[in-house]
């Protein structure tokens, strides 16, 4: 059989081009690539969510001469199941800096963003039948927001950082969007320059995340004299243990529990990038990550995007790993929910990607939301839609 992939171009009204036929394939991929007039403007892609009509919400953020190219303005983008636009939205003043974390509550769409008036955290809500956002909660005392999660139990887990007092702040909100806690841990030496280098995209990205285990949550940030992963007491959010890294060099890229003490970690160490899918994890244990050991995955870009998710396809409970490839291409790793390596898929040709958001399909497939570049130059999003058959065909085994 014969899979038709369409790279279409919205540029400025988008319109959209056919450009690819691949013999090769069985079933139809998707894949959207949206540009702008806006030839100064840069985009950057953080998450993706399917609506009930089977349409995405993209969620990016870009450069904006109206923020003075200092912060990023929030974008999102809301299409049909065949990634047609219906509304785009970039959010006015004061939002900025959105994060990736994107979480779905009675049918709205909840994000977390920035207040570039005085530096603090807002949870912003939309509908998927409107462009317009409500603001839902501000925390003045919450600034420099990195990184958010759900919790088991409704709440939300938010990363900080506070310039004056040189701590990485981790707090708790609930269901009601009130805080629970909020602690600080500090940094000790000065790390302005390199968050300021990582929030306005000027200088080296850093894998900030937050997670939950059976008996801990805990944050990947500045702590001490490092890039750490931080683990805190379920109650309290006090310090229990700590895997550190080295420096601003050697750290976690990502981290998920499987089931009990067992976690899918990706690390970057000595400009390499490792994949330890059954590790496990002490909460209260203080380590290093010269401790961890794993399977190096040269194919993957130094320093790359990865997301673990835990995902059913095909009736299987699955470990899917997605990163960025040193060719630019994404590449799809699959685990059993032991951690057992299946297969890989790597998708791309000649188009160049960067990862930035993963969904499971409700037909079965997977979407990806990415970052490409349109005439070798100019930072678009991209949408891949891959259908049910193109993961069955990835998870056979390989002979």
């Amino acid at each position: 059989m014969k899979k038709t992939i369409y790279f279409l171009f919205f540029i400025s009204l988008f319109s959209a081009c056919d450009l690819i036929e691949n013999e090769k394939d069985s079933e139809t991929t998707l894949v959207r690539i949206y540009d702008k007039s806006t030839l100064g403007s840069a985009y950057y892609p953080l998450d993706i969510k399917e609506t009930s009509d089977g349409g995405f919400l993209l969620f990016a953020s870009f450069y904006n001469d109206a923020n003075n190219y200092v912060w990023l303005t929030p974008y999102i983008i809301k299409t049909d199941a065949t990634g047609a636009v219906e509304w785009e939205s970039e959010l006015p003043s004061p939002y900025v800096n959105p994060l990736r974390g994107v979480w779905e509550e009675n049918g709205l769409f909840y994000f977390v963003c920035m207040d570039a008036s005085n530096l603090s955290s807002h949870i912003l809500s939309l509908s998927p039948e409107s462009p317009t956002v409500t603001s839902v909660a501000n925390y003045p005392g919450l600034s420099y927001p990195l990184a958010c999660g759900t919790t088991s139990d409704n709440g939300l887990l938010l990363q900080g950082y506070n310039f004056l007092t040189r701590t990485t702040t981790f707090s708790k909100i609930n269901a009601a969007k009130q805080i629970v806690w909020t602690n600080p841990f500090p940094l000790i030496e000065n790390g302005q320059a390199l968050l300021m280098a990582h929030v306005t995209k000027r200088g080296k990205q850093y894998p900030f995340f937050v997670g939950e285990s059976d008996n801990a949550y805990f944050f990947n940030g500045f702590f001490n004299f490092s890039f750490s992963l931080v683990f805190a007491d379920l109650t309290s959010g006090l310090f229990t243990g700590v895997t550190n890294g080295y420096r601003y060099e050697n750290y976690i890229l990502s981290a998920l529990q499987l089931s009990g003490q067992q976690f899918a970690i990706s690390t970057l160490y000595k400009n390499n990038s490792y994949l330890i899918t059954n590790h496990t994890v002490d909460p209260a244990a203080i380590l290093s990550i010269e401790d961890l050991s794993g399977t190096i995955a040269p194919v993957l870009q130094t320093n790359s995007t990865i997301l673990s998710q835990k995902i059913e396809l095909l009736g299987q409970s699955l470990l899917v790993v997605a990163g960025t490839t040193n060719d630019n291409q994404i590449v799809l790793f699959f685990y059993d929910q032991a951690g057992v390596y299946i297969n890989k898929l790597e998708i791309g040709d000649s188009q160049p990607m960067g990862l930035g958001g993963l969904v499971k399909t409700t037909d079965g497939g997977l979407a990806i939301l990415a970052q490409t570049e349109v005439m070798e130059r100019f930072a678009r999003l991209m949408l891949i839609k891959l259908p049910e058959q193109k993961i069955k065909d990835a998870l056979e085994p390989t002979n």
